[in-house]
């Protein structure tokens, strides 16, 4: 399952948390995979994609960076998942 977690910085320290991400990594728990990541122009926050089964994983990896961030965590799928999923409940028009 992908996750996308929207990152904003406490106190608008964006400096803080890329210098531990430098000094540490990303301090991710063995089991959950990085796919990606975007900041915002101000440095404000992030958005990152990560592949997890097990989402007490993600809270761990929160509570790792939980005094620099606060998190927002959504399960995404992609564009295709989705249109798939929902062509599945359509009824086929060749039927009729």
């Amino acid at each position: 399952m992908h996750f996308m977690i929207i990152t904003g910085f406490r106190n608008q320290d964006g400096a803080a948390v890329y210098r531990r991400m430098r000094e540490d990594g990303r301090l991710i728990p063995e089991g959950m995979t990085f796919k990606s990541s975007w900041a915002t122009a101000d440095l404000t926050r992030s958005f990152q994609v990560f592949e997890c089964e097990d989402v007490t994983l993600i809270q761990r990896w929160v509570a790792r960076w939980a005094d620099l961030c606060s998190f927002e965590v959504v399960p995404v799928v992609t564009g295709a998942e989705a249109s798939d999923a929902l062509a599945a409940d359509e009824p086929d028009a060749r039927a009729a």
